[in-house]
């Protein structure tokens, strides 16, 4: 797995559109064979999805925070980890030390989720201006050490379930 790096919008972007291309190469290849419409409703909406989930990121109104969000979430599909980001809007961008602590529990998960079998490789995250917290939910792992060295060290609020682990940060906004 790569180490995490801070993220870069324009490295993002390049591979968005990358991607992109990719789908789009992948969907006339399917158009001149003369594959069914289904195969090709399955591609479009492949890449509709792929769009909305990009924008959902950045509705967030934090570009900081939904480019940190998009990154982990490459990270993450290229280590086999589902990631799940559900973030509302928030009435104001989350502060350096928030979004830092966020970049660096979330690093050392994907690293250690990476480990995991298959089925227990998630990570979801939920920001809500509700409940001014950064909340990580993830599969229990076997040797927690360094997660609860960093949430004690960062603040985080760690909790275990029979199912599932709980991170939780109060983030401040700036």
């Amino acid at each position: 797995m790569q180490d995490l790096v801070r993220p870069d919008i324009y490295q993002l972007l390049r591979h968005f559109r990358h991607d992109l291309l990719n789908d789009l190469q992948l969907l006339l290849g399917h158009l001149q064979l003369g594959r069914s419409q289904d195969v090709i409703y399955d591609d479009a909406n492949k890449m509709v999805a792929r769009i909305q989930a990009v924008s959902s990121l950045f509705a967030c109104g934090d570009n900081e925070l939904a480019t940190l969000l998009w990154y982990l979430g490459l990270i993450a599909e290229a280590s086999g980890i589902c990631l799940e980001a559900e973030v509302e809007p928030l009435p104001a961008p989350l502060t350096p030390h928030s979004l830092l602590a966020l970049e660096q529990m979330g690093n050392l998960l994907l690293a250690e989720l990476s480990k995991l079998d298959a089925e227990n490789r998630f990570l979801y995250v939920t920001i809500s201006p509700t409940s001014p917290q950064l909340l990580l939910e993830f599969a229990p792992l076997a040797d927690a050490t360094a997660i609860a060295l960093l949430a004690a060290a960062g603040g985080w609020q760690l909790e275990q379930t029979d199912a599932e682990w709980r991170c939780s940060y109060v983030h401040r906004s700036s």
